[in-house]
């Protein structure tokens, strides 16, 4: 017995909610008249047969509560396949509640309801069965309407033709919402917006074409195209065709092709749009139709056949990390959507003028390479240089510039920014070693000599990395001091100078003033080798120790020579108070002189056989000379 009472009761509510799904919310209004007349819900029954009305409720939900601040019971009333009932908040007998007063004509179907009717257009509407399940909804419960898509302040809104079920779930899409204050100027004629008791629908609508896509996205000279679209068809109707239309001008679509079912509702065509030359429209449309026979055609689309331009990829130089002596190709990978021109490289030393231009010939596949090479450059001499490509029709592009700066040749590292003086970005120039358990500062306070120092700071126990290095590079037979001067804050901590090798420390009793640090490395060949220091934790070290370094100086004091390491060529005189003579046999391309802090304070191309040395500070100078076939010669010598 309990079964089959429970089974009645299922079927039930089976059927009640296959009928609620029948009835729908088909519009709401809210009247600017006085009073706020007239406030209009109306309920439309899209099913075929009577609908019985009673015990079902209309709630209204006001200023975005959870909670009914109203709810309508339905009385006994047997609403017509068809028809549409409306609920009001006028009587159409007290003056200002006439029908007639808003230019509208008396619904068939009306309820007079006080309550639950009077939103302000910003409140919603739900309608239940008598077990508090929701049929229908117009907004969100739990949501103020003001600024939301829904709200209907001083205006209306009605449901879309083809909805003839209603919706537990509000969804924007199946209503047709005019917006705020539209009714504001009308008060005394509705007539041109609303149409209460009157709803029409259309159960058996033409089938629904959307998301209408092409495969390639965009389609190039070289692609031939695939259209594919959503298709469902409405009510219990079935889709029997869809096609494709297309052409390359607007409104003229003469080529068909079928489409197919794909996936679900997915269909795509059987065959693609044929590949089009550049700078060609194609148009097209989808066509559906169910077996009604009801048609449904997509609005005309069109993609575009650009002329692309070439893709610059890959842009590499070799050398990578170019010196003074060498010469610089550079390479790149060139691609067209049709077939690549010209490709050319341009460079220039000051990444302002680009006067200096490359061909590039293809190398393998699409790899294009510079015909001849960027010549060398002297050291610190930035070439800044970029792309341009261009197709077989018009299109051009330009690749981005990019940019090397030029180095020491192997062998030519003379000691740099011992002084550190000169800072870029927070780090001392040319000190190319940094460890991360010591944080280098720019310091203009604490200061040995010149305007600056390094302020270091050890911040860890970990002796192994905690360095700060460049490279020099040594001759085979010479001697060099090589000293720095450290300022030690406490004694916890010390220094260690590197000179190809880990060599003295720093005193660490010795605080609060400068000490120095040397160490004589004699060179048993030509090397390039690290100098720097190594900062070690002592006894009684917690989270960090302060240092400050300066005047880091290596100098050759094997003896002061006119030339180290060529017999053809010589400096004259030494010492020089104005200018220095070269006599060499050999062909001399630039020079770079440098300080005894390592700083360079000239670096310049040879175009005589005398180098003005007038404006150098007094003292010991080291030159460096570049050969034009890539030789490095030096030699030291001292301004007067």
């Amino acid at each position: 017995m309990l079964k089959k009472l429970l089974f009645i009761l299922s079927c039930i509510a089976v059927m009640n909610f296959a009928n609620a799904q029948t009835l729908i919310i088909s519009e709401v209004a809210d009247g600017t008249g006085a009073g706020g007349y007239p406030k209009i819900v109306e309920l439309t029954n899209t099913g075929a047969t009577t609908y019985s009305l009673e015990g079902l409720k209309l709630k209204l939900y006001t200023n975005g509560n959870t909670t009914p601040n109203s709810t309508f019971t339905f009385p006994v009333f047997d609403l017509p396949s068809g028809q549409s009932l409306v609920l009001t908040n006028i009587d159409n007998v007290t003056a200002g509640q006439l029908w007639s007063e808003f230019n509208l004509t008396a619904p068939a179907n009306v309820i007079y309801v006080v309550g639950a009717v009077n939103s302000n257009g910003d409140d919603v509407y739900q309608l239940t069965d008598a077990a508090d399940v929701v049929i229908d909804i117009y907004g969100e419960v739990g949501v103020d309407g003001t600024g939301q898509v829904w709200e209907f302040l001083d205006s209306y809104a009605y449901r879309n033709i083809e909805i003839v079920n209603g919706n537990p779930v509000f969804t924007a899409s199946e209503w047709t919402i005019a917006g705020p204050d539209v009714l504001d100027p009308h008060a005394a004629d509705l007539s041109a917006f609303l149409t209460p008791g009157t709803h029409t629908f259309n159960p058996s609508t033409a089938p629904v074409i959307t998301n209408i896509v092409i495969n390639p996205l965009d389609p190039t000279s070289t692609d031939a195209v695939n259209v594919f679209a959503d298709v469902a068809p409405q009510g219990v109707a079935s889709i029997t065709s869809v096609k494709l239309f297309w052409g390359t001008v607007s409104g003229s679509l003469t080529n068909e092709i079928v489409m197919n079912m794909v996936s679900g509702s997915t269909y795509g065509t059987s065959s693609a749009i044929p590949a089009q030359i550049s700078g060609t429209t194609v148009y097209y449309k989808v066509e559906a139709i169910d077996n009604t026979p009801v048609t449904s055609t997509s609005v005309e689309m069109s993609y575009f056949i650009g002329n692309l331009a070439p893709v610059i990829s890959s842009i590499l130089i070799t050398p990578v990390a170019p010196n003074e002596t060498e010469t610089v190709s550079v390479s790149a990978t060139v691609t067209d959507d049709n077939a690549v021109g010209t490709v050319t490289l341009w460079w220039s030393t000051d990444g302002i003028i680009f006067a200096n231009s490359i061909n590039m010939s293809v190398s393998t596949g699409d790899t294009y390479v510079t015909d001849s090479q960027i010549p060398a450059q002297v050291v610190g001499t930035t070439v800044s240089y970029f792309i341009n490509a261009g197709d077989n029709e018009t299109a051009t592009t330009n690749s981005d510039t990019l940019s090397y700066t030029t180095v020491l040749a192997p062998g030519s590292f003379t000691f740099m920014n011992g002084g550190f003086e000169d800072w870029t970005s927070g780090a001392p120039d040319y000190w190319t070693t940094i460890d991360s358990d010591i944080l280098v500062t720019e310091e203009t306070s604490t200061i040995y000599e010149g305007l600056k120092s390094a302020r270091i700071e050890l911040i860890s126990v970990d002796q192994t990395n905690a360095d700060i290095r460049q490279t020099v590079s040594v001759f085979a037979g010479a001697t060099y001091t090589f000293s720095v001067m450290v300022y030690q804050t406490d004694t916890f901590a010390r220094a260690r100078l590197f000179a190809g090798d880990f060599q003295g420390y720093s005193d660490p009793l010795v605080t609060g003033e400068w000490q120095m640090v040397s160490y004589d490395y004699v060179a048993d060949a030509d090397a390039d080798i690290e100098v720097g220091l190594r900062f070690y934790d002592r006894p009684g070290f917690t989270t960090s120790s302060v240092f400050y370094v300066d005047g880091f100086g290596m100098v050759d004091i094997t003896g002061i020579c006119c030339t180290i390491n060529s017999e053809n060529i010589a400096l004259f005189p030494n010492p020089a108070k104005e200018v220095i003579n070269i006599s060499a046999s050999d062909k001399l391309s630039s020079f770079i002189i440098t300080d005894i802090s390592g700083k360079i304070v000239v670096s310049e191309r040879i175009n005589s056989s005398m180098i003005n040395v007038e404006e150098l500070e007094s003292g010991l100078h080291f030159i460096t000379l570049t050969g034009n076939d890539g030789k490095i010669y030096r030699s030291k010598f001292i301004k007067l």
